[in-house]
């Protein structure tokens, strides 16, 4: 084949399947008059509304050049919030410094005003934390505030304090002016408060993590229900009210006690949360935001899927999934009244449809398609299966093959994608990403390894103090499971990922095993040490990291060396594609920048900075470059055709 033309197919597959998604995240107002619709029309993530009855001028939320869009929701029948993020300088006790800033911006749809909300508090990063939306009060929303207490300088400001730990103020907050005012503030370490219908402080959650105190206190009478000491992490997290509201559902993660349960709001009694008699592990919970109670749980298998504990819902849901055989059916919101809801559709490998659902007549109208450039495209069909590591744990993942083919088929080559996080996991959904290379013939294999999340907590611990170690084996033993089997071919598979997962590209290919042929790296972690350098030694992000990097098992410059690609640049003997957002806050700019300084001038590296873009690949920009950079390094170096 001209090599002409490969170059043209691979253009076209990185415009189409680099498009930034076109829907996605669509919510009914709560009086079911308009939707709000996450969009894309200029390459970046914006939000679009619309009316649903009336005749309505669409309004479109844009952020400016220099901000992204991370997440909305409706605050009242007329008020969207919108979060935003951005990057600003600082000058600190240490000089001047880049800050991550989160923002909440009220949108009103009726006066196309925008207002940043918690004004009074601009220099503080993140202002995005929502304790919860006042159905009583339409007006306002219910914001906090967490920071911890120290005896130290920061942003200019100087406090001193008599007890150091996290510290939570609690505001109410105007979506019209964007003013706030403090509703419940206390020098307790309170992490969290869980407000009632009235929109007040029901309970709090107390976690003092210098001490390792936790305590869950009601409010009425300061009467703490439920308490431990010396724990060494979070021991649980309050998800919300229970059905009776005369208890709460919490997310527990301390010795023996994992997932969910409900504590008693009377006596603190502690019991594993139970669904037609079964014991659950750890789902994800489904809130009605307007009656104040957990309705439902989230679980992922192949899919995520959803079911609804409250009676109308589950009926719906369970009619909806019905109709929809095969896909899998997700009732992302729903007005006051529920008479109208909206749905989000898809099946293993398939874009998601969003569709609104009219309790009137039962009708289903569309409303927008997650990809609808790839409506008429065949795409690679996605399925699970697992394989044995070398140690002998059982490791799912999930393969996608070229469009038209099966395992039967192969072997193909083979591109190996292993997810960030790293507690994260992939699933048989849609994925821009290992679609666009199995466009171009590639096997796409994507590792669920040690450490991912899930799968219980019992494989989520195996990979702490594995960072390089076992986490990265697994995914090198998937890439000689598929080889054995005759799926892939032998000759020497592609890594490709971003975050942890470029940390695992960069990693796996020293690994005198690999058998890997080349290196993809996107945004990735290249020394795990000078990126937890970042956090206190004393906070929740430090010790995630820590548990993963093996805590004090790397106090030696060798083994610190050992798990660290920026250490061992001069070993790599493949080619490695490197790319990196300038405005990337979760994993900086300098972890990428500190690699190539360290590569020197020797061959082999090809580095891409990816101008103005943070760490997600959100835009139509990051994903179109990610796609024909990489796919022109893996035609030059693992070519498919």
């Amino acid at each position: 084949m001209a090599a002409g033309i490969v170059a043209n197919a691979a253009a076209d597959t990185a415009e189409l399947f680099g498009q930034a998604t076109s829907a996605r995240s669509v919510q009914v107002s709560p009086d079911g008059s308009r939707v709000a619709i996450g969009c894309s029309p200029s390459g970046v993530p914006a939000v679009c509304i619309y009316g649903i009855d009336a005749e309505e001028k669409p309004r479109l939320f844009q952020a400016a050049e220099s901000q992204r869009i991370t997440s909305y929701y409706w605050a009242s029948d007329k008020h969207v919030i919108v979060n935003i993020s951005f990057i600003e300088t600082l000058p600190t006790a240490d000089g001047v410094k880049e800050y991550d800033m989160g923002r909440a911006i009220s949108f009103d749809l009726e006066t196309r005003r925008s207002v940043m909300l918690m004004q009074q508090e601009a220099s503080v990063t993140n202002l995005t934390d929502l304790a919860s939306v006042c159905d009583v009060k339409p007006d306002k929303v219910m914001m906090e505030l967490t920071f911890r207490a120290a005896d130290d300088e920061e942003f200019g400001r100087r406090t001193v304090i008599r007890d150091r730990g996290f510290r939570t103020i609690l505001y109410s907050v105007d979506l019209s002016s964007g003013r706030s005012r403090r509703e419940e503030a206390t020098n307790l370490s309170v992490w969290t408060h869980i407000l009632n219908d009235e929109c007040e402080p029901e309970v709090r959650v107390i976690y003092n993590d210098m001490r390792g105190d936790y305590r869950l206190e009601v409010m009425e009478g300061r009467r703490t229900i439920l308490e431990y000491e010396g724990v060494a992490d979070l021991p649980m997290s309050v998800a919300g009210f229970t059905g009776d509201k005369q208890g709460l559902v919490v997310r527990a993660d301390h010795g023996d006690m994992q997932g969910l349960h409900t504590v008693s709001l009377t006596d603190g009694a502690v019991a594993p949360l139970t669904l037609d008699g079964e014991t659950v592990g750890d789902l994800g919970v489904i809130k009605d935001r307007y009656r104040n109670t957990i309705v439902g749980y989230t679980y992922t298998n192949d899919l995520r899927g959803q079911m609804f504990t409250d009676p109308e819902l589950k009926e719906r849901h369970e009619a909806l999934s019905g109709a929809f055989q095969g896909k899998k059916v997700h009732i992302t919101s729903w007005s006051r009244d529920r008479a109208r809801m909206t749905l989000s559709i898809a099946g293993p490998g398939e874009p998601v449809s969003h569709y609104l659902f009219d309790a009137s007549d039962w009708s289903v109208s569309p409303l927008g398609e997650a990809m609808p450039q790839l409506q008429d495209r065949s795409l690679g069909a996605v399925t699970g299966f697992s394989y044995a590591a070398r140690d002998g744990l059982d490791i799912p993942a999930y393969l996608t093959m070229p469009p038209g083919h099966t395992s039967e088929d192969g072997p193909v080559p083979l591109v190996l994608l292993p997810h960030g996080g790293p507690e994260m996991r992939d699933t048989a959904a849609f994925d821009w990403w290992a679609q666009a290379y199995a466009a171009e013939g590639y096997a796409v294999l994507q590792p669920n390894y040690r450490g991912s999340s899930g799968y219980g907590p019992a494989f989520r611990d195996a990979g702490y103090g594995e960072f390089g170690g076992a986490m990265i084996e697994d995914m090198i033993d998937g890439v000689r499971f598929l080889v054995a089997e005759g799926i892939a071919r032998p000759e020497g598979a592609c890594i490709v990922g971003g975050s942890y997962g470029g940390y695992a590209a960069l990693m796996a290919p020293l690994k005198e095993d690999s058998g890997l042929g080349c290196a993809v790296a996107v945004n990735p972690v290249t020394n795990i040490f000078t990126h937890m350098a970042r956090y206190s030694r004393d906070g929740e992000a430090y010790n995630y990291w820590a548990r993963y990097a093996g805590g004090d098992i790397y106090a030696g410059d060798e083994a610190r060396d050992a798990i660290t690609p920026m250490a061992r640049t001069s070993e790599y003997d493949i080619p490695i594609l490197l790319l990196h957002g300038e405005d990337d806050t979760r994993v900086l700019f300098d972890q990428s920048e500190a690699f190539r300084a360290q590569w020197g001038s020797k061959p082999g590296l090809r580095f891409v900075e990816l101008d103005g873009e943070d760490h997600f690949l959100s835009s139509t920009n990051a994903r179109r470059t990610v796609l024909s950079e990489s796919l022109a390094f893996l035609e030059a170096h693992h070519p498919a055709r």
